[in-house]
């Protein structure tokens, strides 16, 4: 089941859960329940074309956070461009293709 989480915000699920009891003094179920908190949004984040120059910006997620690049999926091997990066980023456009990715903490 997906959870809409919202950016930028502390988000609040609650989890309920029901088993079958090993004891007939529960009545033949055990039913456990909580509230998860979670503070960090997942990362969004955008690149933009601009003339020569490639603009990297994201929200959520958690610092410090690591860019990361890539020319080509297939081959794997993430080089890592920068850590306790602080959007946004500026880069020169040098290849064809370029990935990246934003690793938050």
């Amino acid at each position: 089941m997906a959870i809409p989480l919202v950016a930028n915000r502390t988000n609040v699920v609650v989890v309920a859960g029901t088993a079958t009891s090993w004891t007939p003094a529960f009545g033949g179920n055990t039913t456990f329940n909580d509230t998860l908190t979670v503070a960090c949004s997942p990362i969004r984040a955008t690149l933009v074309l601009q003339g020569s120059d490639e603009i990297l910006n994201w929200t959520g997620g958690g610092p410090p956070y690591t860019v990361q690049g890539i020319a080509d999926l297939a081959t794997g091997g993430w080089t890592e461009f920068l850590t306790n990066a602080v959007p946004p980023l500026i880069f020169l456009r040098q290849r064809t293709a370029e990935f990246y990715r934003v690793v938050g903490h």
